[in-house]
């Protein structure tokens, strides 16, 4: 099945210049179809949900037909026109969006996680008022998070009632079939009107970040991962990556003699504590490239390689770094 019918070649430029895209039409009526067809099903199960979505009762993960080629038709397209590595491209969102009836006309505009390097919409059922509202040139900090709830995290004068406030934002008046894309991550944005609204929501990156374990590569990634890790002749000649559901390092003080724990956050996993060492060997890490093993431990290896070596393992198994056979 086709996902898109559109030359992403020739539409980058505008990407380029603006920042932003629409594209009437240019989601094929084979997927606009299927789209329907399984919101109609899921939609008689009763309620909706979805893994690690907040408030999630109204969108679900689609899941493409066995017979789509889900990353030459949405990572072939996207990397052509949006200008991203298509070799570590990572599908990091594939939700079906259903805004209920009493859906707020205008809320508050929102920034996607970090992983959305590029947000795609494709419209599936618009009510006539509906619009896409995008603010691409004010206000353009990277979200850092890989979480919800970025707004809660800001200070007074950069939330967006104050960071937007004069701006006109970009209005986008889309039908059934169309297409949208812009930095999910980095834009402002929201829908005005979106009772009754569906949207196909496609997030990714050329980063490797995954942090809902919604690409259905990831999984594949792990497996190759824990292979390596079973042959450690093999470990040293593999080259590493930040893994795929690596989140975070954080500090954390405690009420019991406010000690430090250094604590690592991988999705769906417990946070596990870790050492400032471990710290130093994912820092020598760049966050979307990948290098030697040998590299990394020379890097941040101090004067004990084999127990810098033994670090690495378990960073590994704890799913904060992917290993890469040699070659592969």
């Amino acid at each position: 099945m086709k996902i898109f019918d559109f030359d992403a070649a020739a539409l980058a430029p505008t990407y380029r210049d603006q920042q932003w895209i629409h594209v009437p039409g240019g989601a094929t009526d084979e997927f606009c179809d299927y789209v329907r067809g399984v919101v109609r099903e899921r939609s008689s199960g009763g309620p909706l949900s979805g893994k690690g979505i907040a408030g999630a009762k109204d969108q679900f993960v689609l899941e493409f037909p066995r017979d789509t080629d889900y990353t030459g038709e949405i990572f072939d397209h996207v990397a052509a026109l949006c200008d991203l590595r298509r070799a570590t491209m990572t599908l990091s969102e594939r939700h079906i969006k259903m805004y209920d009836a009493d859906a707020a006309p205008n809320p508050r505009p929102h920034k996607d996680r970090y992983a959305s390097q590029v947000a795609v919409g494709v419209s599936i059922e618009v009510p006539e008022d509906s619009r896409i509202i995008l603010y691409p040139d004010d206000a353009r900090e990277v979200n850092p998070l890989l979480r919800a709830g970025l707004i809660d995290t800001l200070p007074p004068d950069e939330q967006p009632e104050v960071a937007l406030r004069g701006v006109s934002p970009v209005e986008i008046a889309d039908s059934p079939g169309d297409v949208q894309m812009f930095p999910g991550g980095e834009v402002w944005h929201g829908r005005r009107n979106s009772a009754g609204t569906v949207i196909v929501y496609l997030k990714m990156n050329d980063f490797g970040c995954d942090p809902l374990g919604e690409d259905p590569a990831t999984t594949l990634v792990r497996a190759r991962t824990l292979a390596l890790l079973a042959e450690p002749d093999a470990v040293r000649s593999a080259a590493v990556r930040l893994g795929r559901g690596f989140e975070s390092v954080t500090r954390e003080y405690t009420r019991a003699g406010w000690r430090e724990l250094l604590l690592l956050n991988v999705w769906d996993q417990p946070p596990r504590r870790i050492t400032e060492e471990d710290l130093d060997l994912l820092r020598a890490l760049d966050p979307g490239d990948e290098a030697t093993v040998e590299q990394v431990l020379a890097a941040a290896g101090g004067s004990d390689p084999d127990r810098a070596a033994d670090r690495l393992r378990r960073l590994a198994e704890l799913g904060a770094l992917d290993l890469v056979s040699a070659g592969g």
